[in-house]
Parts: C-alpha cells; structure tokens; sequence
C-alpha cells in the first residue's frame, strides 16, 4: 500500500516533535493501533538515518579534497608554512 503524501509529512512532524499536543496525542493514538503506520515511521526514520549518514560522509570527502588542496599543492605553500610554523612552536 502506497502511502500518502499528507502521512509522510505528518509522520516527518511527528519524527521532529513539530505537532501540536493534540496531534501528538491524535497521532500516537493512532501509533497504537495502526501496524502499517508503525512500520511507516520506523521506515522514515530509518530513511532520515541513512540520508543524514549519507551528508556526513558527503561532508567528510569535501573536506578532506580541501585539505589536500591546502596541504600538498604548491600554491598553497605560504599557508603551509605558516601552519607548520605555528605547530612547531608547541615542539
């Protein structure tokens, strides 16, 4: 069974606690009794995990291309340098 754009957005309110208490209430009343609502959320969330896994690896990878860029092209020797000088006053 497909689910309904109006249930996804209400189950994503309800995953980032933007309902109303009555809606809460309303919501997890019907938690309580749907088994395909449960599965809905438990699905969604889990999908929210895998995006958010998915940015952070996306992130990491753009910041370690910025990080070679700065540490090991040429052009970018003075700021080299000026690094390794700041580290090795701690030495």
């Amino acid at each position: 069974m497909r689910t309904s754009l109006n249930e996804i957005h209400l189950i994503e309110k309800y995953l980032f606690a933007d309902l109303s208490k009555e809606e809460s209430r309303n919501f997890n009343v019907r938690l309580s009794s749907d088994k395909l609502l449960r599965l809905n959320v438990l699905m969604q969330q889990q999908l929210y995990r895998l995006l958010l896994q998915y940015h952070r690896r996306t992130k990491k990878k753009e910041a370690e291309i910025v990080q070679r860029r700065l540490f090991e092209d040429p052009e970018h020797g003075a700021f080299q340098a000026s690094i390794h000088k700041i580290f090795d006053t701690f030495q």
